[in-house]
């Protein structure tokens, strides 16, 4: 989990699974493919993040704006 975000209306991002499919044309331009490939990673394999990312949020002391799966669907149905 970032801890600092250079998100402007983020304290935090926080992935709990990564990756996703493309659905439809809105997915055609979708930031996460181009980012996850440019980093040398499937884009198209949905798998759950390491179980220290994953439980994250739960150390985080002070409330905070936490920018959740900004690289996978929330409700995609294989995470």
């Amino acid at each position: 989990m970032s801890t600092n975000s250079n998100i402007a209306w983020a304290n935090h991002t926080w992935n709990p699974w990564v990756g996703c499919s493309k659905v439809d044309a809105g997915c055609r331009n979708c930031y996460m493919f181009r980012d996850m490939a440019r980093w040398g990673q499937d884009p198209t394999t949905v798998r759950r993040t390491s179980t220290q990312t994953f439980n994250g949020p739960l150390h985080i002391s002070k409330p905070a704006l936490i920018f959740t799966c900004s690289w996978s669907d929330f409700f995609h149905e294989a995470a």
